[in-house]
């Protein structure tokens, strides 16, 4: 999945006792990333808006079950820590959560004031599928682009990225599953 951010440096995160050896695991070690579009006004309001595509950590959760009730409540509230004065507001379009050490943990297209969390591949087959599937549709997004059907190509990249969130490392495909099954 395609997700550009930056991610501000984590903070030190207290010792864990694992057994008999000492290691450091982040007191919350998933991060909210909401992607969306700005608004902005032209310098000659007579000219209208335009749009930019905007990364926002949300915030940091403990759980993928939390992380979940976090986004969705965010949506629902229209919640998001943004703050540029000159903007007329933002539109989520992309939830995305990873771990501490960047993996996809669960990716979710918004709808509304409704998240539609995109269920994990089940296999590493199924994964090269989904990448073939992605790489194809961003092959004619930039096809589109080089027509000048720029709303197109970002449609169209913007479904490549959706399917991508089906990417879910393997890690965490389980427990994203289950978690999925006890929001419904």
């Amino acid at each position: 999945m395609t997700v550009a951010c930056d991610v501000p440096k984590s903070f030190p995160v207290p010792p864990v006792h694992t057994g008999d050896a000492i290691g450091t695991a982040p007191a919350q070690p998933l991060m909210i990333i909401c992607v969306g579009e700005v608004e902005y006004t032209e310098d000659d309001p007579a000219l209208g808006t335009w749009w930019r595509q905007q990364t926002l950590t949300v915030g940091r959760c403990a759980s993928v079950t939390e992380a979940i009730t976090f986004a969705s409540i965010a949506v629902e509230r229209e919640e998001f820590p943004f703050d540029d004065y000159e903007a007329f507001g933002f539109s989520p379009r992309l939830f995305v959560i990873l771990d501490s050490d960047k993996r996809l943990v669960l990716a979710g297209e918004i709808w509304g004031t409704d998240i539609r969390w995109c269920a994990p591949v089940s296999a590493d087959a199924e994964a090269r599928q989904v990448v073939e599937a992605a790489s194809r549709i961003r092959a004619e997004a930039s096809f589109e682009a080089g027509w000048d059907n720029y709303s197109t190509a970002k449609t169209l990249r913007h479904k490549a990225s959706v399917l991508e969130g089906r990417l879910v490392d393997a890690f965490w495909r389980e427990e994203v599953r289950r978690a999925l099954k006890e929001s419904v």
